[in-house]
């Protein structure tokens, strides 16, 4: 019966709403948000942008009247392959700059659910919550504990419903025995 009351008084912790949420878990997905905004922006946009700076350097060098070959370094004569190089150049920084963008927008968007998890939890972390997590928290540590009794003594009930039929086995065994007809 205890174990019915207290799933009950769990169940209307869990219904007040702040059962939903684990500060500890927040606090975690805030740090974790954390480190993606500041790899992103200290790491992948760094790197992005100096690939870029080469990339235009190298249509510059290709544009320019006395251009030479990046790989080479001998003078390119050939107009077409100018032009080539050019569209090569041009289009690697294309998508070196959709992958920029992405970046950027990646990090909004870490940003944004960052701030909402840092209000969530500023709204979650006042001391009345603390306190109703702390009963959940318990309750729910009850709640292991008697079903884990719980299931500790069926199986008890069921060793000894074992026993109990065999000792009643082993009573009738013998008797059935003795008292069956014997063949000559």
């Amino acid at each position: 019966m205890e174990l019915l009351d207290l799933e009950a008084q769990y169940e209307n912790l869990l219904k007040g709403g702040i059962g939903a949420f684990n500060l500890e878990d927040i606090k975690n997905k805030i740090n974790l948000l954390e480190r993606k905004l500041s790899k992103i922006l200290k790491e992948d946009l760094v790197n992005a942008k100096e690939k870029k700076k080469k990339i235009e350097e190298k249509i510059n060098n290709v544009s320019s009247v006395n251009s030479e070959c990046p790989v080479c370094k001998q003078k390119i004569v050939n107009e077409a392959l100018r032009k080539a190089l050019e569209r090569q150049y041009n289009k690697e920084l294309e998508t070196l700059d959709a992958s920029i963008e992405k970046l950027k927008q990646e990090a909004k968007d870490y940003l944004a659910e960052m701030n909402s998890k840092k209000a969530l939890f500023n709204k979650l972390n006042t001391s009345e919550n603390k306190e109703k997590l702390e009963n959940i928290t318990t309750l729910k540590e009850k709640i292991e504990n008697l079903k884990e009794e719980k299931l500790e003594i069926e199986l008890y009930n069921q060793k000894v419903e074992a026993k109990r039929k065999e000792i009643i086995n082993a009573k009738i065994g013998p008797k059935s025995i003795t008292n069956s007809p014997t063949k000559n």
